[in-house]
């Protein structure tokens, strides 16, 4: 069973970058290199190694598992009332980490935020020409957020080029000049390969932003299926482990490593 990490009860613990976990998105570096496969596409895709920006999950999560379940429902439930609840399960979810955490991510960062911005959802259908994005769920819940009330908030809408996968873009989404000087603290629901808010990224430095760092609700990890990945499923059951060692600090440990400091062995 995933070891709750804070008031919301949502997810695995997050593990800091060191061997076997990637130093960008903190999830399972299989190879023995510093990053993982996924972040190292994603960043050659790109034309750039990986940004300055930290980014920081919250929790890990797997298809199937009562955070993914809120990541997914917040937005895609069929009843309004399911989504409201799935909403404030959300909230729950950040405010706590950001709260206990946000201080030790601007250390890390080496700067706070005075601006948030959300990444843009997929478009329902690929086929549309509008670069206007719907409002998102998500600016409404970081809206509730003691943390982040009085920020400014930095628009990102679709651009010209398209971003999948593993197959992110740098003109995949536009920001208005707006965002010129802001310090941005980003912010997505679920990181899989991180092709769209890299790329979200690379549009706020395009339009003259600093992204001081990448704040994403989970860190997507295989799936509960019994017939998951082996090495993802192990990999998996590391992290409960450590998480079970560490044990709750400050409504979870985070994932900068002057929060906790384990390394897998």
């Amino acid at each position: 069973m995933s070891r709750p990490v804070g008031p919301s009860g949502l997810g695995v613990p997050v593990p800091p970058g060191g061997p076997g976990v990637c130093a960008t998105c903190h999830g399972p570096a299989r190879d023995g290199r510093r990053e993982c496969w996924c972040c190292r596409a994603v960043a050659a895709a790109l034309g750039h190694g990986p940004g300055p920006s930290p980014v920081v999950p919250v929790a890990l999560c797997r298809t199937g598992d009562r955070l993914h379940s809120v990541l997914r429902g917040y937005k895609d439930a069929p009843a309004v009332a399911a989504r409201r609840h799935f909403a404030r399960g959300l909230g729950v979810h950040l405010a706590g980490f950001l709260s206990a955490h946000g201080a030790c991510i601007a250390k890390a960062a080496g700067s706070h935020w005075d601006s948030v911005a959300v990444v843009p959802s997929s478009a329902r259908n690929p086929g549309a020409r509008c670069r206007l994005s719907p409002p998102h769920p998500l600016a409404e819940v970081l809206g509730s957020i003691p943390h982040l009330s009085g920020l400014a908030s930095v628009e990102i809408s679709r651009g010209p080029g398209s971003v999948d996968h593993l197959a992110p873009a740098a003109k995949a989404f536009e920001v208005a000049g707006e965002a010129a000087g802001r310090r941005v603290l980003l912010v997505d629901d679920t990181w899989v390969t991180g092709a769209r808010m890299q790329s979200a990224a690379a549009a706020l430095v395009e339009g003259g932003a600093q992204v001081v760092a990448m704040v994403v609700a989970g860190r997507a990890v295989g799936s509960v299926d019994p017939a998951s990945v082996p090495a993802l499923e192990r990999w998996w059951r590391w992290a409960e482990a450590r998480g079970r060692r560490v044990g709750e600090v400050a409504r979870g440990p985070c994932c900068m490593a002057n929060c906790a400091r384990e390394r897998p062995g």
